[in-house]
């Protein structure tokens, strides 16, 4: 999939350039992650992560564990996919046209949230605490493919 964006927030009691530099360093080398930014909030211990990804290809559930090697734990999780939806439209078009993905995405445990932009792009939140975090991901990419096929 093309142009898939994830989210992360995350904290991390020793946030500073060096845990920035290391981390960025260590996600740059997996395959599939494009687009890094990292924003650092040092005041609270908490930052944010950016990156365009390969959702076939690069595991949540890795990353999980390559962040909490590094003393970070996520608190929230908002994924972008593409979809087959296009054209130009206003929300309200939108919405009515993607009640059905939405409610089908809704209904894949973990999903906490879900919206599809005028764009097409469907908007994900997962609960940071899902234990297996790469099965819903999966699911869900899934759903759009299967939902892509009927239109």
């Amino acid at each position: 999939m093309l142009n898939t964006y994830l989210f992360l927030n995350v904290r991390n009691s020793d946030l500073n350039n060096e845990w920035n530099k290391k981390l960025e360093l260590e996600l740059k080398t997996l395959p599939g992650i494009d687009d890094l930014m990292i924003i650092e909030h040092n005041e609270n211990s908490d930052a944010q992560i950016n990156m365009t990804f390969d959702a076939q290809i690069v595991s949540l559930d890795n990353l999980e564990l390559l962040l909490a090697k590094n003393g970070t734990t996520i608190t929230a999780i908002n994924i972008h996919f593409p979809s087959a939806i296009s054209g130009v439209s206003d929300a309200y078009s939108a919405a009515a046209i993607n009640i059905p993905t939405e409610d089908k995405l809704d209904d894949i445990p973990g999903v906490l949230g879900v919206g599809v932009s005028t764009s097409g792009v469907i908007k994900v939140e997962l609960d940071a605490s899902l234990k297996n975090k790469n099965d819903t991901v999966q699911k869900i990419i899934q759903s759009i493919l299967n939902r892509s096929r009927r239109n």
